[in-house]
Order: C-alpha cells, then sequence, then structure tokens
C-alpha cells in the first residue's frame, strides 16, 4: 500500500500494461492474452477514474438497460448514481471502507422498484479481488481460445485493444473484450451464447483517467449506511482474525455433486449461517465462468410446497435478477445452482447430485 500511495496509480498502469502488453507488431500469444484479461479487472477495480457506462442483460422477460455514472476513488471507495431507466433516476450507490451507502428509500419505494433494482450490474458495482488468480489462469488456457482480433472501433472516444475468448467445448459462453489501448482497462466486455447472439454487454460511454480523483473525497451526504461492513471483513484485519477463526462445522451431511461441465474444478468453499440457517456454498470455475452450488436444511413450508405439487426431487426454474437459477429439493435439503452457464448446463448438474456414501464409522 506504501508503495501505491508514493507513486501515481496511472503511472502504474501504464508500466504495468506495457510490461504485460505484447508488442503491437506482433500477434499476442494466449497466456499474454489470459493475463492481459485478468489485470484488466484489477484496473476496473483500482484506477481512479470518472465516467459513464451502460449495461445490456437479456432476459426471459425482454432485455434490459440500465447506464451509470461512476466516481472511483480507489479499490475500497467508488459512487454510483443511476441516469437510466429514467424512473431510477438519481438513484446513489456508494461503497467505502465503512459499507454500502444508499439513497434513503421509503417501505413503499423498496417494494415499488424491488424487481427493477435487481436487474442492476451489481456484478460490476462489486468487484472482487480474486485469490485463485493463477489457479483459474491454467483453467482458462485449458478450457478457452484466445484471439487477438483486428479492431479500429473506439469506446468512449478512446483506442481499443479486442480480442476473443472462445470455449473450447460445450456448456460455456463466449466473450469480446475490449481494453483500452494505452492503460489496458476494461472498456466494454460482451457475453455472447452459442449462436452468438448477446446475453449482456457492459460499454462506458464516457471515461476520464485523472490521478487527482484520489485526492477528492466523495460524500455520504444524503446516503444511510444500508450494509455496514463488519470488523472481521475490514481488509485490514482479515487475515490475522482468520488465524484466530475456528472454521464452523456443517450441522447437516451435503449431497455430492456427481456431475460438472468438463474441466470445472471446485476453488473455493464457505459456510454462511448460523447454527439454524447454515447454507453451505462450493465454488467451481473453469477459469473464466463460475458455478455455485447452495445447499442448506429444507424450510417447513418449502417441505410443505414440495409435497403438495408431488414434485420429489425435480429440478425447477426460477427467475432471480434476469439470471436462471435452477433448484431441487433432496435428502431434506434445498439445493439451488447459478452460474455464467446456459441452462442445460445448471439443470443437469442439479439432476446429477446424489447423497454422500455413508460412514461406517461415523456414528
Amino acid at each position: 500500500m506504501k508503495f501505491v500511495k508514493k507513486y501515481n496509480l496511472l503511472v502504474i498502469a501504464l508500466l504495468l500494461s506495457a510490461f504485460i502488453s505484447p508488442a503491437r507488431c506482433e500477434t499476442a500469444s494466449q497466456e499474454e492474452l489470459a493475463r492481459l484479461y485478468q489485470q484488466s479487472f484489477v484496473l476496473f477495480q483500482s484506477l481512479p477514474y470518472e465516467g459513464a457506462y451502460s449495461y445490456f442483460r437479456s432476459t426471459p422477460d425482454g432485455d434490459r438497460n440500465t447506464v451509470v455514472n461512476v466516481r472511483q476513488r480507489s479499490s475500497q471507495e467508488r459512487k454510483y448514481e443511476i441516469v437510466f431507466p429514467e424512473f431510477l433516476r438519481g438513484l446513489v450507490m456508494f461503497i467505502n471502507s465503512d459499507g454500502f451507502w444508499g439513497t434513503s428509500l421509503s417501505e413503499d419505494e423498496k417494494k415499488k422498484f424491488d424487481k427493477d433494482l435487481h436487474f442492476l450490474p451489481w456484478n460490476f458495482f462489486f468487484p472482487r479481488n480474486d485469490p485463485n488468480k493463477e489457479t483459474k489462469l491454467k483453467f482458462l488456457l485449458d478450457n478457452y481460445s484466445l484471439s487477438e482480433e483486428d479492431n479500429k472501433e473506439q469506446v468512449a472516444e478512446r483506442k481499443t485493444f479486442l480480442f476473443r475468448i472462445d470455449p473450447k467445448n460445450r456448456f460455456r459462453h463466449s466473450y469480446l473484450i475490449y481494453l483500452d489501448d494505452e492503460t489496458k482497462f476494461l472498456l466494454k466486455q460482451v457475453i455472447m451464447d452459442e449462436e452468438k447472439k448477446a446475453l449482456e454487454k457492459m460499454e462506458f460511454q464516457r471515461i476520464r483517467f485523472d490521478e487527482k480523483i484520489a485526492q477528492e473525497p466523495l460524500s455520504t451526504e444524503n446516503l444511510v449506511l444500508i450494509h455496514p461492513y463488519r470488523k472481521e471483513d475490514r481488509k485490514e484485519e482479515k487475515k490475522e482474525e482468520k488465524q484466530e477463526e475456528k472454521k464452523p462445522s456443517l450441522n447437516f451431511t451435503p449431497l455430492k455433486v456427481e456431475w460438472l461441465p468438463r474441466s470445472f474444478q471446485k476453488i473455493d468453499e464457505f459456510i454462511r449461517g448460523d447454527d439454524e440457517k447454515q447454507t453451505l456454498h462450493t465454488l467451481y470455475s473453469d477459469g473464466l465462468a463460475e458455478l455455485s452450488i447452495f445447499q442448506r436444511k429444507q424450510t417447513k413450508e418449502e417441505k410443505e410446497e414440495q409435497e403438495k405439487e408431488k414434485r420429489g426431487d425435480q429440478v425447477k426454474l426460477w427467475e432471480w435478477r434476469g439470471r436462471a437459477i435452477f433448484f431441487c429439493d433432496k435428502s431434506g435439503l434445498r439445493i439451488t445452482a447459478i452460474g455464467d452457464l446456459p441452462n442445460n448446463a445448471l439443470s443437469r448438474t442439479l439432476n446429477q447430485i446424489t447423497p454422500l456414501p455413508e460412514n461406517p464409522e461415523k456414528k
């Protein structure tokens, strides 16, 4: 952190891009492109900038479009203001070291806007550091082909460097990546299905990189602290407390995931909630796409609904924040799957979840 404070962040970005970037007279290797892609997200969540981007998502209920003004001082402080849709215009969200702030809404407003708020680009609002970067890099190169594309398109009036990421096998999406030619900051990303139809697109309309932005405090005036960060969530204290913390034990026996799309591997696992509402979150990745499986005990209401509908362990689909969510009820557990995958991959994963073999030594 002392290094970052001492030297200009924009200069560091330019040095990093010069070091990582291939010479423009040569075609970039796949590993160079993969590292550029990873580095672009580091810059996306840390470089001081001010601008606006549009976000598009195709959903079963129709296309959703959002335009957001953003001002970012650092990786821990950024502010968003909704420009479109019109009825959410002026809604502000602010993230700093204290937590997540937002425009104060009445209960009626919360109910009125609830569904539309779910369609906002939360994955871009809350970019996160990835502790599994090197592991994911290997998976990415194993499962995708990366190729540089001829490109003259400008994004936010800046020259861009374009490459595409295509899957080597089924159950994955393709990506078009536009990086700022100078800094290698992510300016545009398009996610496409097998027919090359855009499913999701993020694109900057304007952007200004300026180190002075980091020196200008952002105000929380007229905002309320919606979700304060717990002490153990703070970056500075997380490492020390993790060593003292005992891992919670699961109060149920999880089911076994028998099938995953080719080359997906488990990269992390968490236990959330207290004893009565524990949820096991298992995260899988192929280096680019991610798949989350959540397991928890069924509620009384869920058991009654399952019995009433006589659906057994049938996999069901419901829409959440414009994304396809699949769930099923097996062995007294509610199991849910969500990920950057086609629907058939998510449903097939849940259809092939089975109880773990009994351990005769366990009483």
